[in-house]
């Protein structure tokens, strides 16, 4: 009974409910920029994260078609400006909440865990 709660206990503090699954690969800001002044473009929608620090870009035709990829974003003001000249689609994904909420759950877990070993 106790190796089944330990068991429990570790896989939910070291594998968090709210992970997203890693994007297939990265690129680098220039190679952003330029897929994206592309014509035909070679980026088909991006989607920013919701604090601005990078973005899931779909990049479209070619071998490439519609994989995702990860970019780092830093604070350029004329990113939006470039990506709408291009006719590109761009949106900010929602904040996710859930991670409050698997966060509190874990906390939750931990206190039973603690009040159930109390000798």
């Amino acid at each position: 009974m106790y190796s089944l709660l330990g068991l429990v206990v570790i896989t939910l503090t070291t594998n968090p409910v709210d992970s997203q699954p890693l994007t297939q690969r990265e690129w680098s800001y220039s190679k952003l920029l330029e897929e994206v002044r592309k014509k035909p473009a070679g980026v088909s929608r991006i989607t920013l994260s919701p604090d601005r620090s990078f973005a899931e870009v779909t990049i479209s035709g070619g071998i490439d078609d519609k994989k995702k990829v990860r970019v780092n974003l830093p604070n350029d003001p004329n990113l939006i400006r470039v990506v709408t000249e291009n006719n590109i689609e761009i949106d900010v994904a929602p904040r996710r909440a859930d991670g409050e909420l698997s966060q509190t759950l874990r906390s939750l877990i931990l206190l039973f865990v603690s009040l159930f070993f109390r000798i």
